[in-house]
């Protein structure tokens, strides 16, 4: 088999061993849980009002706005947050040092975020198809354009997060390069001054003080 299609199958499969962990986490399950709840809670105060000026729902509204700034905060958000621990714990590194497995990891990161954005805007969509009124879900046209738009959602944000994830390197090195400056800066000093223990207007009197007659 073609070593970057083992990649690729690879990072599929880690992709969705790491979904699956998800689920038996509680800080994850947490993130999936609470805006969905909040969410409906929310839409929920706002049905029975509308949008100043027009007999548009509030709520109906809220729901596509909070689906997007899910969609933006699930892929970049996430994506950075994963390539800074796992930076630090030494992911990174061990793919590096496997053949295609940056490839590999590149993969599962996209399958597990995802998939976990699917999760959470699932969760958020279905208690609105029940509450809320003025929807456009009985055409298959809707559900392409929510499809397209998650799609192109993602490839927008995606990058970007990984971007995120990089600069925090980036960050972290300058923070370091600067405080090894500042401390060969402070180690030097004393060394400096070691020849001429006394500041200038002492010396300076010392010395008018040689050559005054006695």
């Amino acid at each position: 088999m073609n070593a970057t299609v083992l990649a690729l199958r690879n990072g599929v499969r880690r992709g969705w061993i790491e979904l699956g962990h998800t689920f038996r986490n509680a800080q994850d399950l947490w993130g999936y849980l609470f805006p969905a709840v909040l969410l409906t809670v929310v839409t929920l105060f706002m049905r029975g009002a509308t949008v100043p000026g027009t007999g548009f729902s509030l709520g109906t509204r809220t729901l596509p706005s909070a689906l997007g700034m899910g969609i933006a905060f699930g892929s970049l958000v996430n994506l950075a947050q994963q390539l800074i621990v796992e930076r630090e714990d030494g992911t990174l590194l061990r793919a590096k040092a496997t053949p295609n497995g940056m490839l590999g990891y590149l993969v599962g990161k996209i399958t597990v975020v995802s998939g976990m954005l699917l999760i959470s805007l699932t969760l958020q969509l279905v208690p609105g198809l029940f509450v809320l009124d003025g929807l456009a879900i009985n055409t298959v046209g809707a559900w392409f354009t929510l499809a397209w738009v998650l799609a192109l959602g993602m490839v927008a944000t995606m990058p970007l997060g990984a971007i995120v994830g990089s600069l925090k390197r980036w960050l972290s090195g300058w923070r370091k390069g600067a405080s090894s400056a500042k401390k060969r800066k402070a180690a030097t000093a004393p060394a400096s001054s070691s020849t001429s223990p006394l500041p200038p207007a002492a010396q300076t009197k010392g010395r008018r003080s040689h050559v005054s007659p006695s």
